[in-house]
């Protein structure tokens, strides 16, 4: 889901940080996934497990 779509040339970086993010929160048993609505922008979700019966989910507008 998490992948390089443009040219290394178009944008700094090295294109690695959502996977970064995504492995490091899976590592705690969470979870990290993003929606998008064009021309609206994006919404990234992470979510990690208080206790193995309820989750906590955090909204953070960027």
């Amino acid at each position: 889901m998490f992948q390089r779509i443009h040219n290394r040339n178009s944008y700094e970086g090295h294109g690695i940080g959502l996977t970064l993010c995504r492995r490091i929160v899976e590592n705690h048993g969470g979870k990290l996934y993003a929606t998008s609505i064009k021309h609206q922008g994006t919404t990234f979700y992470i979510l990690f497990p208080v206790n193995l019966l309820n989750w906590a989910t955090i909204h953070l507008d960027c």
